[in-house]
């Protein structure tokens, strides 16, 4: 008898560590696009379709991240890797709270600083150039079903680059379509 009810205590505990079935998941897709901006003749903003752009143009990043599943979406990380083509535009990012990483593995709030010791031994903190930045980063939390989230960030595209550049989102876009759950 006693043996009977370890086993159904093991049984049990087993079980509980699996979903059920049927059970609620999130499913998150993202949808990226691309938009040119620029200023017109009187000073407004324009944004146009971002498919290439010239050295010095802007491109705004969009990533729409959209929960189609039944259940919400936990601690979830909305990423923007940067083409070396191009360079972040500091204080562009949308939401606000966004970090950056020049490794793409580890991210700190924008922006971003590092220790530099000077001609006499101390240290200082310097701002780190934008240019340096290959990836940006938003802690969007938890992402109800059916409820989706925007981040955006612009681009301008280096001077360096020789005539128009061809906007190709897959070189944005890491882990585009369905994702499970978050940490992204």
């Amino acid at each position: 008898m006693r043996r009977s009810v370890m086993v159904m205590v093991i049984m049990a505990l087993t079980l509980s560590g699996l979903p059920a079935f049927g059970a609620a998941q999130p499913d998150v897709k993202v949808t990226l696009s691309a938009h040119r901006v620029s200023t017109t003749a009187t000073g407004k903003e324009s944004i146009t379709s971002g498919d290439s752009a010239k050295p010095g143009e802007i491109i705004e990043y969009r990533a729409v991240y959209k929960n189609s599943g039944t259940a919400a979406a936990r601690k979830l990380h909305g990423t923007l890797p940067i083409p070396v083509e191009m360079e972040y535009v500091a204080d562009s990012a949308a939401p606000s709270g966004v970090q950056a990483s020049t490794d793409g593995k580890n991210y700190s709030a924008v922006p971003l600083k590092r220790k530099v010791k000077l001609a006499n031994g101390t240290l200082t903190n310097h701002v780190v150039p934008t240019s340096e930045y290959i990836s940006l980063r938003w802690n969007l939390k938890d992402l109800a079903p059916a409820a989706s989230v925007t981040v955006s960030a612009r681009m301008k595209i280096k001077d360096n680059q020789q005539g128009p550049v061809t906007i190709k989102l897959d070189s944005v876009k890491k882990s585009e379509g369905k994702q499970k759950g978050g940490e992204k």
